[in-house]
């Protein structure tokens, strides 16, 4: 897993496979271990990045900045840094919350 950092917060996240950019974000206590499945079947079309929410993981958060909100800003600036293009945003439980902003 390889870290994104965003000032004094981060997010962990594992990119896998090749295509069109995917971006995966998990739910408020989810692994990545439970999408296993899923993941095999996306990463056959599509450069998937599956990231996990603020603060879990290896991810660090601002703890009076957490919010959907914030986890947003976070989201956006990974997608700037790594200059990803017409990105395809699926997101479970929080993460779906998220990607509505």
């Amino acid at each position: 897993m390889t870290v994104f950092h965003y000032g004094n917060q981060s997010v962990e996240y594992e990119k896998i496979g090749q295509g069109h950019p995917l971006i995966l974000l998990l739910g408020m206590n989810d692994i990545i271990e439970s999408w296993l499945e899923v993941i095999g079947y996306l990463k056959e079309y599509f450069e998937v990045y599956i990231i996990y929410r603020p603060g879990i993981g290896k991810g660090n958060v601002d703890m009076e900045k957490v919010s959907i909100q914030n986890t947003a800003v976070i989201i956006e600036a990974f997608i700037q840094n790594n200059r990803l293009k017409n990105v395809i945003l699926m997101g479970h439980s929080y993460g779906d919350y998220v990607f509505k902003l």
